[in-house]
C-alpha cells in the first residue's frame, strides 16, 4: 500500500514538472502514458443525462470507459472535475436548480451535441441560462490535426499508427474547441456526444477520450432498457428529433451581462457525472494545463 502511494506520488511529480518546468505544454511521453495505465487501468465514469420527450421525463444512464491510453491529458482533467462535482446539477435556494446543458449541435450538419458551455437554472416555471463556470485554464489538443500521436511501435507505419488514435463512435465523447488552426489548444471543459457513425472522420480534429460501455433507459421512473452495449433506436430517434433551436437570452458575466444566443428548444441536461469503483484519483495532477 505504501508503495503505490509512493508511486502515485512520484507520477504526480513527473507530470507537473513535465507540463510546467520547460514553460512549454508538451504532449506526455510513451513512458509517461504507460505509467498512467499501469497505475489507472481504463478509469469508468457514469453519466446521468435527463430529457423531456412527449410529456414523459427520460433518464439515461451513461457508462464510459475513459481511454487514458489515447488522450491522457484529457482524461486526467476530465476525472478531475468528475470528482471536483463540475458537471453535477446543483441545488438552490427556494427549490432553485442548476444543470449543465446540451447547447446545440456543433453545426447544423453534425450530430455532434455540444455539453458544458452554458448552465440553465430552473426554479418552478422560471429558466435562466448562463455561460459555464470559466476555467483559467485549457488544454494541449489529444488529436491528430494538433501533432498527437500514439506510441509508434516497431514496424508500424505512419497510417497505422494515425488509425490507433480514439475514434468517435456513437456516443462518445470528445473535447469541443473551436476548431481553429492557429490555436487547437482552448478546450477545458465543454464537451460533445455524437449519434451518428458519419462522424468518425473527425478524431482527427477532436480529443475522444471516452467511449461507451453500457446505456440504461428509464422512461418516468420506469426501466425499460438496463445496462444494453448499443444505443437504443428509441434514444437515437429522441437525439436526432431535438435539433430545434431557440433564442434565449444568456447571462454572460457576473455582473449580468446579458447576450441572445441559440439554444436546444429542447433541454438536456447533466443531472450527475461521477467516477465509478473504489480507485484513489487524488495524486492524479492538476498542474499541467495551459494557463490562460
Amino acid at each position: 500500500m505504501k508503495f503505490k502511494k509512493l508511486a502515485l506520488i512520484v507520477l504526480a511529480a513527473i507530470m507537473v514538472l513535465t507540463f510546467t518546468g520547460c514553460g512549454e505544454v508538451k504532449f506526455l511521453s510513451n513512458n509517461q502514458v504507460k505509467d498512467l495505465t499501469d497505475t489507472y487501468g481504463t478509469p469508468q465514469m457514469q453519466m446521468t443525462v435527463e430529457y423531456v420527450r412527449n410529456e414523459k421525463v427520460v433518464e439515461l444512464t451513461l457508462t464510459y470507459d475513459l481511454l487514458l491510453d489515447k488522450a491522457p491529458i484529457t482524461v486526467v482533467n476530465f476525472i478531475n472535475l468528475v470528482n471536483d462535482g463540475f458537471y453535477n446539477a446543483q441545488e438552490g435556494e427556494e427549490g432553485a436548480v442548476t444543470s449543465m446543458v446540451f447547447d446545440g449541435r456543433i453545426s447544423s450538419s453534425t450530430n455532434a451535441w455540444v455539453v458544458g458551455r452554458y448552465t440553465l437554472t430552473t426554479k418552478g416555471t422560471a429558466k435562466t441560462y448562463a455561460l459555464a463556470p470559466e476555467l483559467d485554464y485549457t488544454l494541449k489538443g489529444e488529436f491528430v490535426q494538433n501533432g498527437w500521436e500514439l506510441p509508434v511501435a516497431e514496424g508500424e507505419t505512419d497510417e497505422e499508427v494515425t488509425d490507433s488514435n480514439a475514434k468517435i463512435e456513437m456516443f462518445s465523447l470528445a473535447m469541443y474547441h473551436q476548431n481553429k488552426v492557429e490555436n487547437f489548444d482552448d478546450a477545458s471543459s465543454a464537451f460533445f456526444l455524437t449519434t451518428s457513425s458519419t462522424q468518425m472522420e473527425n478524431y482527427k480534429n477532436y480529443a475522444v477520450f471516452a467511449k461507451l460501455a453500457t446505456i440504461s433507459v428509464a422512461v418516468d421512473g420506469t426501466n425499460v432498457v438496463t445496462d444494453a452495449t448499443e444505443v437504443p433506436s428509441m434514444v437515437l430517434d429522441d437525439f436526432n428529433s431535438m435539433t430545434g433551436t431557440t433564442s434565449k437570452t444568456i447571462t454572460v458575466d457576473e455582473e449580468g451581462t446579458t447576450e441572445t444566443r441559440s439554444v436546444l428548444s429542447n433541454v438536456i441536461r447533466i443531472v450527475e457525472a461521477k467516477m465509478l469503483g473504489t480507485t484513489d484519483y487524488s495524486a492524479l495532477p492538476r498542474d499541467y494545463v495551459i494557463q490562460k
